[in-house]
């Protein structure tokens, strides 16, 4: 599914292309109009029977749910290789972890220190505090004063998937004018063990 929701069970679906539809309703000559069900998609279906299907529009949205996917698929095989073998260097995990991937995942992996970070937390999970202090609620808090928040959620660090343009210069200018080394990409660390 382009959205990762649930399909209603009240109305009739249909997959066509790679891009799931939800019923609108029917017309008076009997044909079937069907929206792409991520809402934000502009993609809709004229279906005549059983096989004349007409696209009204095109997709607003590319197809996420496969990019998603494959992404996914190469971060477990990675993930696999980290917890089973937490003792590993990052750099082996990654190595052996894309030997089980295929060509498409390799390009689509993330960039190298979000993939460093995920092993890094996968080898070494967080483990609950038990004794830790526990934060009251707003209704527990003395009023009158100002309430202080214990700590701060700061949002996700998101992931930028690394493009055949960025990972051409292996250096970058820094603000200061010095230059400094970029990461190398996921294909680049593979390609320099195997020289």
């Amino acid at each position: 599914m382009a959205t990762g929701s649930k399909i209603p069970k009240s109305k009739p679906f249909l997959n066509f292309g790679g891009f799931d539809y939800v019923s609108q309703g029917q017309r008076k000559d009997g044909s079937t109009t069907w929206r792409c069900f991520d809402r934000d998609c502009e993609g809709r279906l004229l279906k005549k029977g059983d096989e004349d299907v007409e696209v009204l529009k095109e997709h607003s949205t590319e197809l996420p749910s496969i990019k998603a996917a494959v992404i996914h698929l190469g971060m477990n095989c990675i993930k696999e290789q980290a917890v089973n073998n937490p003792h590993e260097s990052t750099k082996e995990i990654i190595k052996q972890g894309m030997l089980k991937a295929n060509e498409l995942m390799i390009a689509l992996m993330p960039s190298p220190s979000v993939v460093e970070e995920s092993i890094n937390n996968w080898k070494h999970p967080k483990e609950p505090s038990k004794d830790k202090e526990r934060t009251p609620k707003p209704k527990d808090r003395p009023q009158g004063g100002p309430s202080r928040k214990s700590s701060v959620k700061l949002p996700r660090k998101r992931m930028k998937l690394s493009s055949a343009e960025d990972l051409a210069s292996d250096e970058e200018e820094s603000p200061r004018g010095r230059k400094r080394s970029r990461s190398k990409s996921i294909p680049d660390m593979l390609e320099s063990d195997d020289e």
